[in-house]
């Protein structure tokens, strides 16, 4: 309803891949002074043991998005029947048991007084030996183990297209969008779509790609997460032409990289947010170089990247009352 008030978005922050440790030197603390709210971390389904760890670092106040994207990633790489969207009866069910096992570990993180926004899952293992249908079968089974009220969100990776290699090669949105929504009609459960703008970027060669995977998931009534990575078109400090290597966004901070080494820069992020409309949670992954950037170097690329999303939102956040949409905000 036009003039209605939204919430405010969880600002999270994919700490991990800058810092490689928790909290390194007291970084949270510096980061809770520049106004974040919280990260988004990875977990393994065979050691979420670890998450309590990672849990009892973070400041009180703030909240954690769990992700099992690497441990996906590097199972999928070696064996190509697993995965929640596979084809391949046993394949899915591992994947969905390991899965299971991660939302204990956060309901019980929850249980503690640790406020859980969403756990983000991947559609491994893609086209050819995955399916929609599949993926829908692996959200109505965790839907009845998940913690009441938490969200389950699928974070859209990049699918196969015709002009070169993948790097993760996941299931395309619309299948994503298709079987989380019959997955959530289905159940009642909160069932949801996330974006990483980077990840759109490489999957489409282009920065408009991510405003249409934001339209479809927003026009859809899915979409629960909006991420930011950069991407770059050539071949730089960062790695190879495409390659999904967390490039920070460009902006007028000297801790920054420069437009020629990533595309994502304060207009692109504005107008991806606009077209992703109110969304409970918008965040972002960078990493740095060199690779052995000091703490301090990377303390200030997280606080320079943090301050690009911030101000994005103050731009964008006025328009977003015209469209509001209910999404759950976590446990």
């Amino acid at each position: 309803m036009p003039g209605t008030p939204h919430p405010r978005p969880h600002v999270l922050l994919g700490a991990y891949a800058l810092a490689g440790v928790p909290d390194p030197g007291g970084w949270y603390a510096a980061l809770d002074d520049d106004g974040l709210d919280g990260i988004e971390h990875p977990v393994d389904p065979d050691d979420v043991a670890a998450l309590a760890t990672v849990a009892a670092a973070l400041p009180a106040r703030w909240s954690l998005m769990p992700t099992t994207v690497a441990a996906t990633a590097r199972r999928a790489t070696a064996d190509r029947s697993y995965g929640l969207a596979s084809d391949d009866e046993a394949g899915r069910r591992e994947a969905v048991e390991g899965v299971a096992r991660v939302l204990d570990a956060a309901g019980r993180l929850a249980d503690d007084g640790r406020r859980v926004v969403a756990v983000e899952l991947q559609s491994a293992p893609g086209p050819g030996t995955g399916s929609a249908a599949a993926l829908e079968r692996s959200l109505v089974e965790l839907a009845a183990v998940a913690p009441a009220g938490l969200p389950l969100v699928v974070e859209h990776c990049d699918a196969p297209r015709p002009w070169g290699v993948a790097e993760k090669g996941f299931l395309p949105l619309e299948d994503e969008i298709e079987a989380v929504g019959r997955a959530a009609r289905a159940t009642g459960h909160p069932l949801h779509v996330g974006l990483n703008w980077g990840r759109s970027a490489i999957e489409g060669r282009s920065a408009a790609t991510p405003v249409e995977h934001a339209r479809a998931a927003a026009g859809a009534g899915l979409l629960a997460s909006a991420m930011l990575s950069g991407a770059a078109g050539v071949a730089g400090r960062w790695g190879g032409p495409w390659d999904d290597a967390h490039v920070p966004p460009h902006g007028p901070d000297p801790a920054l990289p420069g437009p020629h080494e990533s595309m994502l820069g304060p207009d692109e992020v504005r107008a991806f947010l606009a077209a992703c409309g109110p969304v409970p949670v918008v965040g972002a992954k960078v990493t740095t170089r060199p690779l052995d950037a000091s703490p301090a170097q990377r303390l200030a690329v997280a606080r320079a990247t943090v301050a690009v999303v911030h101000a994005a939102l103050a731009d964008v956040e006025p328009a977003w009352s015209a469209g509001v949409r209910e999404v759950p905000q976590g446990v």
